[in-house]
């Protein structure tokens, strides 16, 4: 399992929402430069940044911090407002080496598709879960379908990879949903990333033993707040599995 270390990035700033609510962010004090130097100087080769201001109002509003963490040669997923082609050709053309695309691929086919021919391999789709339901706009309203379905359907279109959050868990730091997790990558064939609660090692030695095997998993507050270091945690799941467990 990979673990990607994550960026969340509002008007300039790194924050951490709790459960996908603007009001409830938290904002941190170091630049987004400095936190993404200190996770590469660690060890981490991929970064996964989402632009907030993007998510809720429809257009990336951090490109430029954006630029300046790609030139520290680390690879970077991202997303948040990625809805139309113009845009998206922009991040690509700035770097970015996947997308994670949400409220547009849920809602229109054609264009997700068409991403799919233009760039294979390198679009992520978010499924952002409710109660199971899917969320669109920034997680403010419901997409009409269960993850599962979504993911089955993406799954048939020729998407591979998926970025499944519980909102519920998300910023909560109470555990990742590692049954919900399971499940999806279990009925759907995709490599699923893992998001959302982890707020310890254990969390991460326990998303390991999921069956089937989570993909990837990425990782916000619990590591800007220091519970536990990039570097530690890919030492521990690394290593060979110990009895205590």
């Amino acid at each position: 399992m990979i673990v990607i270390p994550a960026i969340d990035l509002m008007g300039g700033r790194v924050v951490r929402l709790l459960r996908g609510r603007a009001q409830d962010a938290k904002q941190y004090d170091r630049a987004p430069l400095d936190i993404a130097r200190d996770y590469k100087n660690q060890g981490a080769h991929r970064l996964h940044i989402v632009d907030l201001d993007g998510a809720f109002h429809g257009t990336p509003g951090n490109t430029e911090i954006l630029k300046e963490i790609i030139g520290l040669g680390m690879e970077v997923q991202m997303g948040g407002g990625l809805r139309n082609l113009e845009t998206i050709e922009s991040v690509f053309e700035a770097g970015v080496t996947e997308i994670v695309v949400s409220t547009r691929a849920v809602e229109d086919r054609d264009f997700l598709i068409s991403l799919i021919e233009r760039h294979p391999g390198r679009v992520i789709v978010g499924l952002d879960a409710r109660d199971g339901i899917v969320q669109v706009d920034g997680w403010t309203r419901s997409g009409g379908c269960r993850a599962i379905d979504l993911g089955i359907e993406l799954k048939d279109l020729g998407i591979t990879k998926v970025l499944y959050t519980n909102i519920a868990r998300d910023g909560t730091m109470e555990g990742p949903d590692i049954e919900g997790t399971a499940s999806l990558a279990r009925e759907t064939q995709l490599e699923v990333i893992a998001s959302g609660g982890v707020s310890c090692m254990e969390d991460l030695v326990n998303l390991t033993k999921s069956d089937p095997p989570i993909h990837a998993v990425v990782v916000g507050k619990a590591m800007l707040d220091g519970a536990f270091r990039y570097d530690e945690a890919m030492e521990r799941i690394q290593a060979p599995s110990r009895g205590d467990d």
